[in-house]
């Protein structure tokens, strides 16, 4: 089915809203922390706040809102075609991960920069890019694949 720009860049809209909002509901306790710290008089939660960065809890919010995208494309049952967009959707998202569990184990095993998780580390950034473009990317495709589907479904059972 054919999209004029308006349709498309509704989808990628609801995309990044979809996005945003998922995003700031992973970091909600962070938040939270974050405000409890700013009504103290005291820095409360600073510490707290700067371990959990430190440890990678952006990390674990980019994996979680990461794969329920490329779970929710897995159980829909929309179909891809072409080696490219497979490894766009399904495949790369694994070797994020690969590249995450590799990092953590040379820290465990103490090769790796003890700061190598932080927000302003390589791999953050990276993660968090790659979170950004797939996210927009798969979820773009999920709402247009899910449109298709409704006026599909709509065509067969109402003309």
């Amino acid at each position: 089915m054919t999209y004029g720009r308006k349709s498309f860049w509704k989808h990628i809209k609801n995309a990044l809203v979809w996005l945003a909002g998922s995003s700031i509901f992973g970091i909600a306790p962070l938040l939270f922390l974050q405000l409890i710290n700013l009504m103290s008089e005291e820095d409360v939660c600073a510490k707290e706040i700067h371990h959990l960065l430190q440890d990678g809890v952006i990390l674990f919010v980019s994996c979680a809102i990461t794969g329920s995208v490329v779970i929710d494309f897995i159980i829909s049952k929309f179909k891809v075609k072409g080696w490219l967009p497979i490894f766009a959707i399904y495949v790369s998202p694994f070797c994020i991960l690969g590249y995450l569990f590799l990092k953590y184990l040379l820290k465990y095993v103490q090769y790796g920069d003890q700061h190598d998780f932080g927000p302003g580390s390589l791999t953050t950034r990276l993660t968090v890019g790659f979170l950004i473009i797939y996210c927009t990317f798969v979820k773009t495709i999920y709402y247009i694949k899910q449109e298709d589907a409704r006026n599909n479904f709509n065509i067969q059972y109402h003309s």
